[in-house]
């Protein structure tokens, strides 16, 4: 018998039934450094299932067309078994109201196609996508020094991203 996760809990957010830019107005402020995101349906290349996900925003701008993440994963012991260990961040419960495992693992070692910053605002409409709280600054540094020392991150990324 499989066991049950606990609810996820809702992101923070308002409804915007009738004012579509009152909702931009809130995707513009909320989409920033570090935000954890929870998308519905994520489009895994390598698996013709889409999932729920979370994942961390990494642009330093936002305001750019193409959105640059990493995503996270509540499986840290599998995880830590991995060869690529290293190029996780553990996220202990509670750092961020959404991420309810007892450790979340942002997988740093290879960053994931982006997304285009209109598509997020798109979901966001559909109710497809949550945008939480940001990781604190501690977490991000931690990040940003596995993106520095990265050998498959290109210098020109790196400076938009860290």
């Amino acid at each position: 018998m499989r066991r049950q996760r606990p609810p996820r809990p809702k992101a923070p957010s308002l409804v915007f039934k009738a004012d579509p830019a009152a909702l931009g107005v809130y995707f513009d402020e909320k989409l920033q450094r570090g935000a954890v995101l929870r998308i519905e349906d994520y489009p895994f290349l390598s698996e013709p299932v889409r999932r729920p996900k979370f994942f961390v925003v990494l642009n330093r701008d936002c305001a750019q067309p193409e959105i640059y993440h990493f995503l996270t994963t509540s499986k840290a012991a599998k995880y830590k078994t991995l060869s690529f260990h290293s190029f996780g961040v553990s996220i202990p419960a509670g750092v961020v109201d959404c991420l309810t495992a007892e450790e979340t693992i942002v997988d740093c070692f290879r960053l994931m196609p982006t997304f285009r910053r209109a598509f997020l605002l798109e979901q966001l409409c559909a109710k497809g996508i949550s945008i939480y709280q940001p990781l604190p600054a501690a977490f991000m540094e931690q990040i940003d020094n596995i993106i520095r020392r990265s050998r498959t991150i290109s210098p020109t990324l790196k400076a938009l991203i860290t």
